[in-house]
């Protein structure tokens, strides 16, 4: 009888082992499965231009992340002179393996440099920027565009 009693014993610490393993590797599944949604919606959001890319660096911006841009008065016209600085991955200190370049003249944006750009408000609220260069281009290095 003590016999059969070890054998049931173990036989029952078998079976809870096998379903905790199951658990554990259904939960993994889901976990992992949720990541890969999340992942298809980030690249489709990209896909269709929703996500926002750094200008200067191309690094995708998360959720709450933003560009570092100075813009200048009146802020009560459709258009405005603006400078961007950078996203948090570029400015004020560039990430390890990114580089600064300006996506009109190519060249190599320095960290106290920026893009020259416009700012358009539009009627309804949105707002869309024209980058028209950047400082370290002929045309603007003789000008003090910070001050």
């Amino acid at each position: 009888m003590a016999n059969f009693l070890s054998y049931a014993l173990i036989f029952l610490a078998c079976v809870l082992i096998i379903w905790g393993l199951s658990r554990f590797f259904a939960w993994k599944m889901r976990i992992e499965a949720e990541k890969a949604k999340e992942k298809a919606r980030q690249k489709e959001a990209e896909m269709k231009g929703l996500l926002v890319r750094c200008p200067l660096c191309d690094s995708a911006l998360a959720k709450g992340e933003n560009i570092i841009s100075r813009v200048w008065r009146p802020m009560n016209t459709p258009e405005q002179y603006c400078i961007v600085n950078g996203c948090p991955h570029c400015y004020p200190v560039v990430e390890e393996g990114l580089s600064r370049v300006c996506p009109v003249c190519g060249k190599s944006v320095p960290l106290d440099g920026y893009l020259v750009s416009h700012l358009f408000c539009k009627p309804n609220g949105k707002r869309h920027v024209h980058i028209t260069g950047c400082s370290e281009e002929a045309h603007y290095k003789g000008k003090n565009l910070m001050q």
